[in-house]
């Protein structure tokens, strides 16, 4: 599973109840995470986010970059290695966890970053693996999105959308009234009043059409929000930030509550000159760019101070381990081109 909380959602526990009618189940905690030690959650800090940080992409990287940045200083004063944490390092964990258990052999159940750590396992000690069963998989080199997968996805959505007798009333188009919607937030960003967490006062957060990308293409990933996209991206073309405002401050009041494991790990797997390419030319040429990237800034991955896993990391893997793959048709994350 990934190694970012998941194995502790209640969905996931009734699959491992039934799993234990045939095998045993071991939940490993990755280092940085959960009951780990140290578990890199970053302290909760006193400093308020900027409110027009939601303006541009730059000025979201600049302030996440600043969060890493605190974050980083804190662990490594705790003497925390932070290069230590890496896909290649949480890969040999296994190994380790294989040989503690006294056992041959493991087989690994992996979702979306775990089939990115379970693929590490493979390469570096398939000997020691069963089998594995892989869902969303997410490969070597495939850390950096491309956009071009959220538009097919859109596309995919929009075909639902003119399908349904329950919306396309509302939406009979869903991708122009995206562009729309996009055109006018570009123009005059939404204003959403809030209330500032750290010191209590009223502020008003100014969003622009990163911020409104960025959203549709986080909902788009998590098939529990999808159903709300079309309204979403409605209101939004008339000007109503209703709905858009209370995604906005949910996920501005919740920005700064971030674990430090991730960002080594991310900034550690890389990307591929030619991926960074692709994803660049894609970006000018479709409906929500790359908005998510922002996360793998240089300047940030260089707060982080992690080093590259080089190219060798991101090469295509070949082993005789037998494996499952599992991919969603609506999938606009990981889809089954992967």
């Amino acid at each position: 599973m990934p190694g970012t909380g998941m194995a502790r959602v209640p969905i996931y526990f009734r699959l491992f109840e039934r799993l234990q009618g045939i095998a045993d189940v071991i939940l490993l905690d990755q280092r940085g995470t959960g009951l780990s030690t140290p578990n890199l959650q970053c302290p909760k800090t006193n400093r308020p986010l900027p409110a027009d940080m939601w303006e541009t992409r730059e000025k979201a990287a600049q302030a996440l970059t600043g969060l890493v940045r605190s974050c980083a200083e804190h662990w490594t004063t705790q003497g925390v290695d932070v290069t230590a944490y890496n896909t290649n390092a949480s890969g040999d964990d296994l190994e380790d966890l294989r040989r503690a258990l006294g056992v041959e052999r493991l087989s690994l159940l992996g979702h979306s970053y775990g089939t990115s750590l379970a693929l590490a396992a493979i390469r570096r000690h398939g000997e020691h693996l069963n089998r594995v069963i892989l869902a969303s998989v997410q490969g070597p080199d495939q850390d950096l999105k491309l956009p071009i997968v959220a538009e097919f996805g859109l596309k995919r959505l929009a075909r639902l959308v003119a399908d349904d007798a329950s919306v396309n009333g509302e939406v009979p188009d869903l991708i122009s009234t995206l562009q729309k919607a996009l055109a006018r937030i570009e123009q005059q960003p939404a204003e959403i009043p809030f209330t500032e967490p750290t010191t209590g006062k009223a502020e008003t957060l100014r969003a622009g059409k990163f911020a409104l990308q960025l959203l549709v293409d986080m909902r788009m990933k998590d098939g529990r929000s999808v159903p709300l996209l079309p309204a979403l991206i409605s209101t939004a073309s008339r000007g109503d930030y209703g709905l858009f405002g209370a995604m906005m401050k949910r996920l501005h009041e919740g920005f700064g509550d971030i674990s430090l494991m991730q960002f080594p790990m991310t900034c550690s797997d890389g990307a591929s000159a030619e991926r960074r390419t692709l994803a660049e030319r894609q970006s000018s040429r479709t409906l929500l760019g790359s908005p998510a990237a922002f996360v793998l800034e240089p300047k940030l991955c260089a707060e982080v101070g992690s080093p590259d896993l080089g190219q060798e990391f991101r090469t295509p893997i070949w082993s005789p381990v037998a494996a499952l793959f599992f991919s969603g048709s609506m999938d606009s994350e990981t889809p089954p081109s992967n």
